[in-house]
């Protein structure tokens, strides 16, 4: 059983407002790192990933920006 509580899940509508709200802008930022595209899309799915496995560190919405680039 996870430790975790239901305050710290990801839910559908806190990640699909970070989606819209920040995914080009990460999306942009692994391309021009990656500098192709598959390699830019392995990573923006990692990254998302990543930020849904530690959301509970990206409850305060106005750190989320920073968190995710």
């Amino acid at each position: 059983m996870s430790s975790r509580n239901s305050a710290d899940v990801a839910t559908q509508d806190d990640v699909e407002r970070a989606v819209l709200l920040f995914g080009r802008e990460m999306y942009g930022l692994a391309l021009a790192i990656a500098s192709n595209v598959q390699d830019a899309e392995d990573a923006y799915q990692a990254a998302w990933v990543d930020a849904i496995r530690h959301w509970d560190q990206l409850r305060d919405a106005s750190k989320r920006r920073q968190w995710l680039r």
